[in-house]
């Protein structure tokens, strides 16, 4: 297996690699850190947009349009 492919890596794929138990739940770890923030700062960067588009409405430059 090719680490660098974008299939899932599995355990046994890293044991093949050399790498040692505590270093594939290390690893393990640290997905779950990442995967854990990631979610948090892609619901932090939409609040943050929608924070600035209130924040243009309330200074007059954006109209509500209404259609229909």
């Amino acid at each position: 297996m090719n680490l660098t492919s974008t299939a899932p890596i599995t355990v046994p794929d890293l044991e093949a690699h050399g790498f040692t138990a505590d270093e594939i739940t290390r690893l393990q770890q640290l997905k779950a850190c990442y995967n854990r923030d990631r979610e948090y700062f892609e619901n932090n960067a939409v609040y943050e947009r929608l924070s600035f588009l209130k924040w243009r409405y309330q200074q007059g430059e954006m109209m509500e349009t209404i259609t229909g």
